[in-house]
């Protein structure tokens, strides 16, 4: 597993018993009008309940395999202390927290349909909750990923441990 995450288990979104889950996955299902996954363009990031709009993110599938992030909530800017709009999963640091997100992201790629990631740091009692959505502007490939991190309460535990791990280990 990636550090400090102590587990990451992929489920159905319906089957997550969570209104921030639930409310991204309705408005997906919603904008995909019974298509297989909606069109960036179907998505209404304004139309989300407002405390989620902060961790919000939106990426591009690239040419070579990479994503690049379209649209990159300020609840992740604070968290990360770097804006990732428009920048590449490549480069984004640490290494784990690539990591992690590129296995997620492959992972709802090769699915083809919305996955839930209920992530659990190690000294942190609350899980978080990723919900990651397909996006096809063409109608047949994932072009691109739309959804949200969760983090009421697990931002502020994860930073502590973070910064007491670092410390320790400097």
């Amino acid at each position: 597993m990636f550090a400090p995450v102590e587990s990451c288990v992929a489920c159905e979104p319906q089957d997550v018993d969570n209104p921030a889950v639930a409310a991204v996955y309705e408005h997906w299902l919603e904008r995909a009008r019974g298509r297989w996954a909606p069109a960036w363009r179907d998505i209404e990031i304004m139309a989300l309940p407002t405390p989620l709009l902060p961790y919000v993110i939106v990426c591009d599938v690239v040419e070579g395999g990479d994503l690049v992030y379209r649209y990159w909530g300020r609840g992740h800017t604070a968290y990360h202390n770097t804006d990732y709009t428009y920048k590449p999963l490549s480069v984004m640091s640490p290494d784990w927290i690539r990591e992690l997100l590129r296995s997620q992201y492959g992972q709802v790629i090769e699915a083809r349909k919305p996955l839930v990631f209920e992530t659990r740091y190690f000294g942190v009692e609350r899980p978080l909750y990723s919900t990651r959505l397909p996006l096809s502007n063409d109608g047949n490939d994932v072009t691109g990923i739309f959804g949200v991190a969760e983090r009421s309460g697990v931002s502020e535990d994860l930073a502590k441990w973070v910064y007491a791990n670092e410390r320790s280990a400097g």
